[in-house]
């Protein structure tokens, strides 16, 4: 099976963000007097903001300060970031180069809107490695709807079906299952459910894998 282009999430999957994006909504939640189960918190991985806002408003409320909360949580990450940093995915570095020394195009393809993907990027060293960028302000629907990865398909100048999708999240590998795109789910802080096991291609441990998997559906590999 040979693919023409890699479409990457971003939080989770190329970068350790999911854990700090838990720790520090919570901890914002907690400030404003509200507390949230781990199953609640979980459903919003992958989202787009404005479905993370309607998520809270159904869960606690109309009067939920949604706004008040997330400023703070951007507080809380971006001092716990300017503190700690952020962990690239092991074996991201390996399976970029890898991808780049057989010329096949790769491109993100994250909920998160564009200003926080370049900030992660940025922080990250990893600005040059990924020239082609949609994010959430780019598409209407956010994930699982199929829109983020059918944009990506299309500024890559290639048939959705030729794109494998790598993703950590349950509602990335629907979105990836909408658009027809195969997926590789490599999961992050969701356990992949009987679904999505179906529709996914592989359930990888790590990035690590991907690229082993890769390289046995190429055959016999001169590049190593």
């Amino acid at each position: 099976m040979q693919f023409a282009a890699i479409i990457f999430d971003m939080d989770g999957l190329v970068v350790d963000t999911e854990t700090i994006a838990k720790i520090t909504w919570q901890q914002a939640i907690r400030e404003f007097e509200y507390t949230i189960s781990e199953t609640d918190y979980l459903a919003i991985i992958g989202r787009k903001i404005p479905d993370i806002r309607n998520h809270f408003k159904n869960l606690f409320g109309a009067d939920f300060p949604y706004e008040a909360v997330s400023a703070r949580k951007g507080e809380l990450a971006a001092a716990h970031i300017d503190a700690h940093g952020i962990a690239v995915k092991p074996g991201l570095h390996e399976l970029i180069d890898w991808l780049d020394a057989r010329s096949i195009p790769k491109a993100v393809a994250s909920s998160t809107f564009r200003n926080g993907v370049m900030m992660r990027l940025r922080v990250t060293g990893l600005t040059d490695r990924f020239p082609l960028i949609v994010s959430g302000d780019d598409v209407k629907h956010g994930k699982p709807a199929p829109d983020i990865f059918l944009k990506a398909s299309e500024m890559l100048g290639l048939p959705p079906a030729d794109c494998l999708v790598l993703e950590d999240s349950n509602p990335g590998i629907e979105a990836a299952h909408a658009a027809g795109m195969p997926a590789i789910m490599v999961p992050d802080l969701l356990i992949p459910t009987e679904q999505c096991r179906q529709w996914a291609l592989k359930i990888l441990p790590s990035l690590v894998d991907v690229q082993a998997f890769l390289k046995s559906e190429n055959g016999s590999d001169s590049n190593g």
